[in-house]
């Protein structure tokens, strides 16, 4: 049974598989404007002509930093995080920068989690990493400052937490070489 989403307004089924799904991160909400109106508590307006107008949120871009708004819309742009083409285009010249990018948004987005966490919610994604694969990504990451590990016991898993003041598409274009194309 599908889900509804978490945004109280909205009235949207979540797909039962996270692959459908256009939002790979937040499970419980259809997209992320939806995630980011709930924990800002941005409630729609009334009005006459078609029922509520859904108000737009203003974001930075994980690149640039420049603003933007995230808007309510039935494409794919509810889930934004660049400003524009140009930017997106920027992070998937460097070598492995989607991968990377997913890997960190996870982590800046979620808070502490274990590689096996990431990779549950990464198995979503068109390119999937593998428990052992993640780890040795964020280890990359850890030598780079972006991220920090600890284990809670000997035998237990690393926790990973992203601790840079850099967002994480920053992060990818300054510490990933481009691409040879």
């Amino acid at each position: 049974m599908a889900q509804s989403c978490g945004y109280q307004p909205c009235n949207k089924k979540i797909s039962e598989k996270p692959q459908l799904s256009r939002n790979k991160i937040h499970r419980n909400y259809c997209s992320l404007y939806c995630m980011e109106a709930t924990i800002n508590n941005i409630k729609p307006i009334k009005n006459d002509v078609d029922g509520i107008t859904y108000r737009p949120i203003n974001k930075n871009c994980s690149v640039c930093r420049d603003d933007f708004e995230l808007a309510y819309t039935p494409e794919n742009k509810s889930n934004k995080r660049f400003c524009g083409r140009t930017c997106y285009t920027k992070l998937v010249s460097k070598h492995n920068g989607h991968r990377d990018f997913m890997i960190l948004s996870i982590l800046y987005e979620k808070g502490p989690l274990t590689s096996g966490d990431i990779a549950k919610i990464s198995s979503s994604f068109q390119k999937t990493a593998t428990l052992n694969g993640i780890s040795l990504i964020l280890k990359a990451w850890k030598g780079r400052g972006i991220v920090s590990a600890y284990k809670e016991s000997e035998h237990g898993a690393y926790t990973y937490t992203y601790i840079s003041k850099l967002f994480p598409g920053e992060a990818v274009i300054k510490f990933c070489r481009r691409l040879n194309r």
